[in-house]
C-alpha cells in the first residue's frame, strides 16, 4: 500500500490569522484530513506546521515508515531538501549568520523527516490536482473560520509590590473583551483582598488602599470566574511577564495550575512595541501619545482604564481599524471621482488565444 500526504497552509496577511491542512491518502483514498488555525502567524510558518501536521500523525498512527508528501511551498521544499544541511552545520544560522527564521519548525520537521523516509515533491498550486485542491481548500477555510472566531482579552492588574516571589500579591485584575476587533460590553474587573500590606512606592502607582480592599473577595473566590472569563482566548498584556508571574502565582497558591492551562495563547504587546518602534520608548502612555488614543483620564495605573487603553493601543498597533469605519447610509461619501484622461491612458492587456484556451481547459477540470 503507498501513502501519500498533501499539506497546504493559508494567512490573511502576512503576518495574521492563518490555517493549515493536510489530508492522508493510501491508494488514492483519503484516510484522513485535518486542519487548525492560528490568530497570528505568516504563510510560511502555516507551511511548515502543515506538513509537521501531517507527518507527526502519520508517524504515529500509520505503520508503514515510508510516505511521499506534497506541497505547493518552494520554501518547504528547497529548506528541507538543500538549505536544512548548511543551517545545522552553522548551529541553526544562514550563510550570512544571521539566525534562521521558524527555527523550532523547522527543527521538528527535520526530526520528523528523520523517523521517516519522505520523498518529497512540490506541486503547482491550482494546477488541477484534485488532492491538492482539497487541502488548499481546508486551509482556506481554516483561516476564514480563524477570523470570524477571534476572542482576544487585553488584561492588566496591579499588585502590592513588584515581585511574586517576595510574598506580593494582586490587589486589582481587569480584562476587556474584543471579539473580531470589536471591543465587546463583555468585562471582568474586580478588585482583591490581599491579605498583606502594600508597598509604598506601589500604593503610588495605583492609588489602592489596604482599607479599602478589606472587604473585597480573596483571589480564589473570584479563581473561577476568572478562568471561565480567560478561557480559550488570546490574552494580550503589556509586559506579560509581570502579570503572568502574578497570575501563576495566585493559581499555584490554590492549586489550579497556570494561565497558559486555560488561555489559548498569550501575546505581550510590549515585545510588539518594540518590534515596531526599536529605540523608543514603549510603556503605555507613550503609545497612547503615537496612535492618537486618548488617555487624559489616566491620573494613576488602574487595570480597567489600561485594558480599555492597550486594547484601543494595539487596533493602532495592528493597522488601525479606525480607519475603516464607513458611513453606508452617506452614499456620497461612498462616490469615488475617476480622472477620465488617466482612464483613457490605462494600457489594456488582452490573453492570447493560447492563454484563453488553457484558460477554458483548467474550467472544465473544475467542473469535473
Amino acid at each position: 500500500m503507498s501513502f501519500k500526504i498533501y499539506t497546504d497552509g493559508s494567512c490573511h496577511g502576512n503576518p495574521g490569522p492563518g490555517g493549515w491542512a493536510f489530508i492522508v491518502v493510501a491508494n488514492d483514498e483519503v484516510v484522513k484530513e485535518k486542519s487548525g488555525s492560528m490568530e497570528k502567524t505568516t504563510n510560511n510558518q502555516m507551511e511548515l506546521s502543515a506538513a509537521i501536521e501531517g507527518l507527526f500523525y502519520f508517524n504515529e498512527h500509520i505503520e508503514s515508515k515510508e510516505v511521499e508528501l506534497f506541497t505547493d511551498s518552494k520554501y518547504v521544499i528547497d529548506g528541507i531538501n538543500s538549505w536544512i544541511h548548511g543551517w545545522k552545520k552553522n548551529n541553526w544560522r544562514t550563510s550570512t549568520k544571521k539566525p534562521v527564521k521558524n527555527e523550532e519548525l523547522w527543527k521538528t520537521l527535520d526530526e520528523l523527516n528523520s523517523k521517516l523516509t519522505v520523498n518529497w515533491n512540490w506541486v503547482k498550486g491550482h494546477s488541477g490536482d484534485i488532492f491538492n485542491d482539497k487541502v488548499d481548500l481546508l486551509a482556506n477555510n481554516a483561516t476564514v473560520g480563524r477570523l470570524f472566531t477571534v476572542r482576544q482579552i487585553f488584561l492588566d492588574t496591579e499588585t502590592t509590590g513588584l515581585d511574586p516571589a517576595q510574598g506580593h500579591r494582586i490587589i486589582e485584575i481587569a480584562a476587556v473583551e474584543m471579539i473580531n476587533r470589536q471591543v465587546t460590553n463583555n468585562q471582568f474587573h474586580v478588585y482583591i483582598n490581599p491579605e498583606r500590606e502594600i508597598d509604598e512606592a506601589a500604593q503610588e502607582v495605583h492609588g489602592l488602599t489596604l482599607e479599602f480592599l478589606s472587604d473585597k473577595p480573596s483571589f480564589e473566590s473570584i479563581s473561577e470566574k476568572f478562568i471561565s472569563f480567560i478561557a480559550d482566548a488570546e490574552l494580550i498584556i503589556h509586559n506579560a511577564p509581570f502579570d503572568i508571574g502574578f497570575l501563576n502565582m495566585e493559581l499555584g497558591r490554590i492549586k489550579k495550575g497556570v494561565v497558559e492551562d486555560y488561555a489559548e495563547v498569550i501575546t505581550d504587546s510590549l515585545v510588539m512595541a518594540r518590534e515596531l518602534r526599536p529605540g523608543q520608548r514603549n510603556n503605555l502612555d507613550a503609545l497612547c501619545r503615537h496612535y492618537g488614543v486618548d488617555n487624559s483620564e489616566r491620573n494613576l495605573h488602574g487595570a480597567l482604564l489600561d485594558s480599555l487603553l492597550l486594547a484601543e493601543v494595539f487596533i493602532g498597533m495592528t493597522r488601525g481599524q479606525e480607519a475603516l469605519e464607513i458611513d453606508f447610509n452617506n452614499q456620497e461619501k461612498l462616490s469615488i471621482d475617476f480622472d477620465k484622461d488617466i482612464l483613457n491612458k490605462l494600457k489594456v492587456v488582452s490573453a492570447s488565444q493560447e492563454e484563453l484556451e488553457l484558460h477554458q481547459e483548467y474550467l472544465k477540470k473544475i467542473k469535473h
